[in-house]
């Protein structure tokens, strides 16, 4: 099942499609070809000799009007940036130009692994000391511009970046609303150490995911999203999930 935040590494032929389905303004500069087909316009802004992906990897997003049955809405997000922000292309894939999936867990085993490759700012201190300090409390998953730039080696990451962490509390059995709060004020903590904002969200086995700063409310309903839609769940549907 494909949820928010994973990375798909989509085939040559469904990269090539995508660039052809843009307006000729886009099909034709640079930034736009250098997102779907760096293969052929090398950056040498990308710093890793030996990236995870090749190509850039389209991140899951929730479908839309627009996304035909049977396919897998997608986005490219790029490193450039232009006035509006980073450029950007939504659009889909199927389910065979699909060729390599990583979850946001998978990107956080690759920085325990290979932490010597990543530069040394601040988003990545501070992610590595959050693992660190959680292992044995919570999974931590990366996702947004910090898992973008530790799968291609492209610097996504800027001054004013979020760091985007999902949290699943699946496999632990001493979940409970004490250790929530204890997680949040660690983080509130770390945030404002680092000048950095952490944007945790807990991820359920429904598809949802929900803010880790909303669970920690006193709203008797939480906004939960999905691949397929955005909804209003009970929090004790919530707590059933999380095995509290």
């Amino acid at each position: 099942m494909y949820k928010r935040h994973m990375l798909v590494e989509i085939s040559r032929e469904g990269r090539e499609r995508i660039l052809n389905n843009l307006c000729v303004t886009q099909r034709d500069n640079k930034f736009y070809q250098s997102l779907l087909l760096p293969d052929e316009n090398q950056d040498e802004q990308r710093y890793l000799s030996q990236p995870y992906f090749d190509s850039i990897p389209a991140i899951v997003r929730r479908k839309d009007e627009r996304t035909p049955t049977g396919t897998v809405a997608i986005a490219f997000s790029s490193w450039h940036r232009n006035e509006q922000g980073r450029i950007k292309i939504a659009d889909y894939a199927d389910n065979n130009e699909i060729i390599n999936v990583i979850t946001p867990y998978d990107v956080t085993q690759i920085v325990i692994e290979h932490a010597q490759d990543y530069t040394s700012n601040r988003v990545m201190k501070t992610l590595k000391n959050l693992i660190l300090q959680h292992q044995n409390d919570v999974k931590i998953g990366i996702w947004g511009s910090t898992a973008l730039e530790i799968v291609t080696g492209y610097h996504y990451i800027h001054d004013d970046s979020d760091l985007d962490i999902i949290l699943s509390f699946t496999h632990f059995t001493n979940n409970n609303i004490n250790k929530l709060h204890f997680l949040l004020d660690n983080i509130h903590a770390i945030e404002k150490e680092n000048k950095l904002r952490i944007d945790p969200e807990v991820d359920l086995s429904n598809g949802y995911g929900i803010s880790l700063k909303e669970l920690c409310s006193d709203s008797k309903t939480l906004l939960g999203k999905s691949i397929n839609d955005i909804s209003l769940l009970s929090r004790e549907s919530v707590y059933l999930d999380l095995n509290i």
